[in-house]
């Protein structure tokens, strides 16, 4: 009986430690997922956030490891050199425009 009431107790206590760390893991993972769109946004720097934030990034980024992803985000949204612009088509007639159905 008080082998099942500590493996009882290991189990509820893995469960709260899962349950904090996984809240923990997605904190993480949003925050760097709203890094990594301000950069993308502003030319590879982050632009918003606070001013000690911006002091460690700027560490960070300045280091000659990240050269190619600045460039990447440079040019975000630009064709490659050499490449055509993208066509240009005429905007849809109202004729043309999908129709909402009611439900």
């Amino acid at each position: 009986m008080e082998a099942l009431l500590y493996a009882l107790l290991i189990i509820l206590t893995l469960l709260i430690a899962d349950i904090f760390l996984g809240l923990f893991d997605e904190a993480v993972l949003s925050t760097l997922h709203c890094m990594a769109m301000d950069m993308e946004l502003n030319g590879g720097y982050p632009k918003y956030g606070p001013p000690t934030y911006h002091e460690k990034m700027k560490e960070v980024l300045d280091d000659p490891m990240f050269e190619s992803e600045r460039e990447e985000c440079a040019n975000y949204g630009n064709p490659p050199m050499g490449a055509p612009p993208p066509a240009r088509e005429p905007p849809m007639e109202m004729s043309q425009q999908p129709m909402m159905v009611p439900n």
